[in-house]
């Protein structure tokens, strides 16, 4: 993995294993890398790289597959091999917890769900 650009978040493409989108900026292993200046976030994953966490205190769409927690205001991902925590959720599979203030919609959970809405 080393020198790969494994993420990639709007236009700028960078290797890393931890996000964290606080306070409108954008923290890749704890070093700022971008501002998110009211963009919407997408983050891309390529395949057969490993993104250990992300947390936003934002909405978040994710392309890939994550192998920790997500904690966000609402959550668009592929698999997560973690818990998430956030207003609302919709991922394909989730191996972990899922703990949503809001709706839940994922194709299959192995952990336990809390949520006001539930749609395995």
């Amino acid at each position: 993995m080393f020198g790969l650009k494994n993420i990639k978040i709007g236009s700028l493409s960078i290797s890393g294993s931890n996000v964290d989108i606080v306070g409108g900026k954008i923290f890749v292993d704890g070093k700022e890398v971008q501002e998110t200046k009211g963009q919407k976030i997408e983050i891309h994953i390529h395949a057969g790289s490993a993104v250990n966490k992300i947390q936003s205190d934002q909405g978040l769409i994710v392309h890939g597959n994550v192998q920790g927690p997500v904690i966000a205001t609402s959550v668009n991902c592929g698999d997560v091999n973690g818990n998430i925590t956030a207003k609302s959720v919709n991922c394909d599979n989730v191996r972990g917890n899922i703990e949503a203030h809001g709706s839940v919609n994922c194709d299959k959970v192995t952990g336990s769900v809390t949520a006001k809405v539930v749609n395995t």
